[in-house]
């Protein structure tokens, strides 16, 4: 029969980690790794999460914080190491972002930036604010501001939401051959929900006049 005190340790090896990497996933999706891997990045943030609350052990936090670390083995300690394993995964996601922001607004400083994922992740994050044609494989296209989009690394396609959307046509020359010029057909006051998976290409323009 397995003891409370090994389940206890196994508990205390993989739950920080898991807590500290699943809520980085939950800001910033990645592709399902395999078994072996997750297990692997839990009981590596958990040790990271276990020398955080050593070292914070040997420091007088009683005056500083108004309370005191427990040592290894109380009734508290996994608790609080759940939440040292909680604020690391806020941590993560904080300087992810960090490094998001710097190489966008800061040239020099474009080799921070954490890898994008897919062509549609980097897409957005870089155009965000832009307006864009949408060319769908109907026929139909749409002009409008790409406000909402989803990013799930392991699904073949997305979704977006385009608000201030119009559906659009090519003008026709008196021959009635296409132009490079628009004309609107209709407005979409409410907004418009369009699938990745129905979409033949996507040309970004900027803003309009």
């Amino acid at each position: 029969m397995v003891s409370a005190s090994l389940i206890s340790d196994f508990v205390a090896l993989v739950a920080p980690g898991f807590i500290a990497v699943e809520i980085f996933r939950s800001a910033y999706p990645a592709k399902t790794r395999s078994d072996k891997s997750n297990l692997f990045l839990y009981v590596l943030y958990s040790l990271v999460c276990a020398s955080i609350l050593a070292l914070l052990s040997q420091v007088d936090t009683s005056s500083a914080l108004g309370l005191k670390i427990p040592s290894k083995g109380s009734s508290l300690y996994p608790v609080v190491l759940l939440s040292v394993g909680w604020i690391v995964g806020q941590l993560c996601a904080f300087l992810y972002w960090i490094r998001f922001q710097a190489s966008k607004q800061v040239s020099f400083l474009k080799w921070v930036r954490p890898d994008p994922q897919s062509i549609w992740n980097r897409v957005n994050q870089d155009f965000d604010g832009q307006w864009a044609y949408v060319f769908l494989k109907d026929g139909s296209v749409y002009l409008g501001y790409v406000q909402f989009w989803s990013y799930d690394p392991d699904s073949s396609s997305q979704d977006f939401f385009m608000d201030r959307a119009r559906r659009v046509d090519e003008r026709l020359d008196m021959r009635g051959s296409k132009t490079s010029e628009w004309k609107e057909r209709y407005m979409i006051e409410t907004g418009v929900y369009i699938s990745t998976s129905e979409v033949s290409r996507i040309e970004f323009h900027g803003f309009p006049d």
